[in-house]
């Protein structure tokens, strides 16, 4: 899944890339793509006027020169309306590659956090369990108060025991 993530990506730079560079051409040509059907009808026009009217030779060939002129127009229009279809389509590429590096990535959490519980169900089963889990249970079981010695004899005095063995004790405790 890494790899696709990896694979896809890369696709998604080069789509971006080149969506960036039609996109400088299209701006440039903004207003050939709106005139393509003004300059079929202008061709038509010129080409049936040369077949249907009677003109002397030079009248014919600057006709001609026109309906050459016109459609070079015309074929640098439909290339510029070709452009913007492409970045139009490429956009929705990058739009695609992008909703499916969302989708892997969610997969490879899901994957990781799976893989996370196994590992951590296998140490436990096998009577390990990794410096995670240790810190986990320091912190969420509760702290045993530590009681010093000095506390119990304090405590053994208070309840009245005076009795030798007691006093020894005490004694003993103190000196430790």
């Amino acid at each position: 899944m890494i790899d696709e993530v990896k694979r896809i990506r890369r696709r998604l730079s080069f789509k971006k890339a080149e969506q960036a560079a039609l996109s400088k051409l299209v701006e440039m040509d903004k207003d050939n793509g709106r005139k393509i059907g003004y300059l079929i009808r202008l061709k038509e026009k010129l080409e049936f006027k040369i077949s249907t009217e009677a003109s002397t030779l030079n009248a014919e060939k600057d006709l001609v020169r026109r309906i050459n002129e016109v459609d070079a127009e015309l074929d640098h229009a439909i290339k510029s309306r070709r452009l913007k279809k492409r970045v139009e389509l490429i956009g929705s590429d990058i739009e695609d590659l992008s909703k499916q590096i969302e989708e892997k990535e969610k997969l490879i959490k899901e994957s990781e956090k799976k893989l996370d519980e196994l590992y951590s169900n296998l140490r436990s089963t096998m009577g390990r369990s990794s410096s995670r889990q240790q810190r986990e249970r320091q912190r969420s079981a509760p702290k045993q108060q530590e009681i010093s010695l000095a506390d119990i004899a304090i405590i053994k005095e208070k309840n009245g025991n005076n009795s030798d063995n007691s006093a020894e004790e005490n004694e003993d405790i103190e000196s430790n």
